[in-house]
């Protein structure tokens, strides 16, 4: 049997399972596979682990890419194959732009999507449009069989093709001819300088006590470039004890403190259709007042309660 899911899918659903594990045989399953959104390496490690205490084989934990524009299956891999989690330096990743390998014990973990699928290709692009070589971090490019023609809109036909390649708006990079995802162009947050992927500030979010899992997303306001928001639903407790929580732990986990966070009611983030987060519909919803917090904090030191 083969299930494909998000991380935070497979999150949730371990989650369960491992409070009520009677019943449950995961020894069926020779693909789990972990896709649609950054595969959170954490997430693999429970897989592997809390997993196998459920039948799970580790080895049928996989990861893969794919995208509507290409009939999905870009990259992945396969049964047989291991899953490999890159170990880099954070810093190097966050100022450069390129994923150096490093055994520190602050080193950034990435889980690879695997190598391409038959008849796809892939190319990592930097911003001037050159080709970047091994570890060399930028725009994820597509070409494929199945790759779209273009979309359809009401002003017309667009054409997103550049020379017979997809520009996706991923990041990442190549290594040993597999694909690591770093993150969306458009989701990159910039603080002193540095690029981090607002997935890695959610997933370390949501790690705090308080905070629900696959609710939480991370933004910086239009002209407050390094002043990092985040958006949070609850998960039951105080709600104005959970920004101290998100607070310690996102400045453990990325070295970054968010400027505000903000406590939002459970169902108040919405997902797309495939079942990743609205970001852009938080940043709008948060700039045009329609958040209702059940509370807000600014800075550590100053948190006050919002009305629900």
């Amino acid at each position: 049997a083969m299930t494909p899911g998000p991380s935070s899918a497979w999150h949730a659903a371990l989650k369960v399972a491992c409070r009520r594990p009677q019943g449950v045989d995961l020894s069926s399953l020779r693909l789990c596979t972990l896709a649609a959104e950054m595969i959170d390496a954490g997430v693999v490690d429970r897989l592997r682990v809390e997993g196998a205490e459920l039948g799970l084989d580790p080895a049928a934990v996989h990861g893969a890419y794919g995208l509507a524009e290409t009939t999905l299956a870009v990259a992945g891999t396969g049964v047989g194959k291991p899953l490999r989690i890159d170990e880099v330096d954070r810093t190097a990743l966050a100022e450069a732009g390129v994923a150096t390998p490093s055994v520190s014990a602050d080193a950034r973990r990435i889980v690879s999507c695997g190598p391409p699928v038959p008849g796809a290709e892939l190319r990592v692009v930097a911003p001037g449009g050159d080709d970047l070589g091994d570890r060399g971090v930028g725009e994820v490019f597509v070409r494929c069989p199945s790759l779209l023609d273009g979309y359809v809109s009401e002003a017309g036909p667009i054409d997103p093709l550049e020379d017979g390649w997809l520009p996706t708006g991923d990041i990442g990079y190549l290594a040993d001819g597999e694909l690591y995802v770093t993150g969306r162009a458009k989701d990159i947050v910039i603080v002193m300088g540095r690029n981090y992927s607002a997935h890695d500030i959610e997933w370390a979010a949501e790690r705090a006590a308080g905070v629900r899992v696959g609710r939480c997303v991370a933004f910086c306001r239009e002209g407050e470039e390094g002043q990092v928001v985040i958006a949070a639903e609850v998960n039951g407790g105080d709600p104005t004890d959970v920004p101290r929580e998100v607070w310690r732990s996102v400045s453990d986990a990325i070295g970054v403190l968010p400027r505000e966070v903000v406590v939002l009611p459970r169902g108040t983030i919405p997902l797309t259709t495939s079942g990743k987060l609205r970001r852009s519909w938080v940043r709008q919803a948060d700039a045009s007042g329609r958040l209702r917090a059940l509370a807000l904090a600014v800075g550590p030191a100053d948190t006050r309660t919002g009305t629900p």
